[in-house]
């Protein structure tokens, strides 16, 4: 650190930041003379394991839902922070790769997903990757670009907002094996769908909910697409209406369990 005591400005060469077994380098420069510090400074951190930085995520935007643990793989960090102290700035991307989470059954919060096209339900997700672009600031953080790969699930992808409160507004979109109710319906099992939803709620109690309207007009565009001739794909997409129609007039509503007496 070079710091000059005249003009109350600094600078920090590229060093190594250790935090067990996890090192980033860290460079950049600093201003105390005004009424609020400023800094201005990078941080790049390659497959760092994860376990060494759970405490460090929601700096990054990403924030575990309740219950929910982060288990093995590796966290990469890009990122540059700038401004005053108190309205700092900071954008970047990140990465876990090889991970699994625990304690969060993921397939069950996507009940309507999963119901449509049969993502299994378990409590334990291996992710292959899960990557962003982030910026962060007093108003809240941005997520864009975001990538998630699970085998189990499929690809998840899209962008959104976490507000200063920890609320989410996230559009996403889901490509998955057509499976469950969908593939009874339009009778195309095996078949990619891409199923369009909301990630809304809070980051510590996230919900999921299907846009239907997307995904039956999704459907339809594949079909109206098909060039094996204007008739077959008018009597192909009166099929796959009436299938999207039906399977949400007969979709199963969810209940309350029942109350125990005695």
């Amino acid at each position: 650190v070079a710091h000059d005591l005249k003009t109350r400005r600094g600078n920090v060469a590229k060093s190594t930041l250790k935090l067990g077994s996890a090192s980033a380098t860290i460079a950049g420069d600093y201003n105390l003379a005004g009424k609020s510090a400023t800094v201005n400074a990078t941080v790049n951190g390659p497959k760092m394991p994860v376990f060494e930085l759970l405490t460090f995520l929601p700096v990054f935007g990403m924030e575990l839902p309740t219950g929910a643990k982060l288990e093995g793989g590796t966290f990469s960090v890009d990122a540059t922070s700038s401004g005053p102290m108190d309205a700092l700035s900071t954008s970047g991307s990140v990465k876990i790769e090889g991970a699994k989470r625990t304690g969060y059954n993921l397939g069950s919060k996507l009940r309507v997903i999963q119901d449509l096209v049969g993502i299994p339900l378990s409590d334990t997700t291996e992710i292959q990757t899960a990557a962003t672009k982030f910026a962060t600031s007093n108003a809240g953080t941005t997520l864009s670009e975001i990538l998630f790969l699970a085998p189990s699930i499929g690809q998840l992808s899209g962008d959104g907002v976490v507000g200063p409160q920890h609320v989410l507004d996230f559009k996403m979109k889901a490509v998955v094996k057509t499976g469950g109710l969908l593939a009874a319906a339009l009778q195309q099992r095996g078949e990619t769908t891409t199923v369009p939803f909301f990630i809304l709620g809070t980051a510590a109690d996230p919900s999921f909910k299907a846009d239907v309207k997307a995904l039956a007009n999704e459907k339809l565009q594949q079909v109206v697409k098909n060039p094996e001739g204007a008739l077959k794909n008018a009597k192909e997409a009166v099929k796959t209406f009436q299938g999207i129609r039906d399977l949400f007039r007969k979709a199963p509503k969810q209940t309350e369990p029942a109350k125990q007496i005695g």
